[in-house]
């Protein structure tokens, strides 16, 4: 029964918040389950490779999920973002153009 998988991977997946101490949230929106993921931190380390890899769980287990996660890394790339997607059961890396180069498009340099 398709809720009772629904139901088991939004239990996953709390779990997994939980354990990450992420401030990352489930909420049903319109009959939808959503997944909220915010944060900023200083240096990239273990909250950002759990968030990615929380992205790979939900990308395994609910393939009809989709969405994107916006990640900018000023230690390796000071000048762009990069987008993870969530597409047909798979996490692709994306170069950004959007927001990228942050110098010329966001920041009044």
């Amino acid at each position: 029964d398709e809720d009772l998988q629904l139901h088991k991977i939004i239990k996953d997946l709390n779990n997994k918040i939980l354990e990450m101490k992420s401030r990352a949230q489930v909420q049903f929106i319109n009959g939808a389950a959503i997944l909220r993921c915010e944060g900023y931190t200083n240096h990239w380390g273990k909250e950002i490779d759990d968030v990615l890899e929380m992205w790979e769980f939900i990308a395994k287990t609910a393939i009809g999920s989709y969405g994107i996660l916006y990640l900018r890394n000023d230690e390796t790339d000071i000048y762009n973002f990069t987008i993870y997607r969530i597409a047909k059961g798979k996490v692709e890396q994306l170069i950004d153009s959007m927001l990228s180069p942050t110098n010329s498009i966001i920041e009044e340099y």
